[in-house]
């Protein structure tokens, strides 16, 4: 996948960062969370997609890792800013706004950590909207 070829050398290059290196430092942690949470949200990879892209370049990783990761990644963007900042860089210069993906991951992602005062608001706003009509093939 070139697109995420392209993000993991921007990460190196950005921070130092090889996220594909068997080393457990905090750093190494933290942006390999960015990278799982970006191919899986924003990419749709399932775990076990982004388990084998890992294992393709190279590093030992299984799905249960890609989960955590994906998952600890709200927890990291708190503390360390740079990768709030640097997730913002990477969605606006490699991943196209209008790429249907894209924005599902988006939604999925939000919805996910919207405050539960805002949960009814937008399930309503959600119900009034048209689904798109199934084909069924007899």
């Amino acid at each position: 996948m070139k697109e995420a070829n392209k993000i993991a050398i921007l990460i190196k290059k950005r921070t130092g960062v090889d996220v594909f290196e068997n080393k457990r430092t905090k750093q190494h942690a933290e942006y390999r969370s960015l990278f799982c949470f970006i191919l899986r949200n924003y990419f749709r990879m399932t775990l076990y997609q982004v388990r084998d892209y890992f294992i393709e370049k190279g590093k030992n990783y299984d799905h249960a890792t890609v989960l955590y990761a994906v998952n600890k990644f709200e927890v990291y963007r708190q503390y360390n800013k740079e990768l709030e900042t640097l997730l913002y860089y990477i969605t606006k210069k490699y991943i196209s706004p209008n790429a249907k993906n894209y924005k599902r991951g988006i939604l999925s992602h939000k919805i996910d950590y919207i405050e539960d005062k805002y949960v009814d608001s937008l399930l309503d706003i959600v119900e009034k909207l048209p689904v798109k009509q199934l084909v069924k093939n007899i």
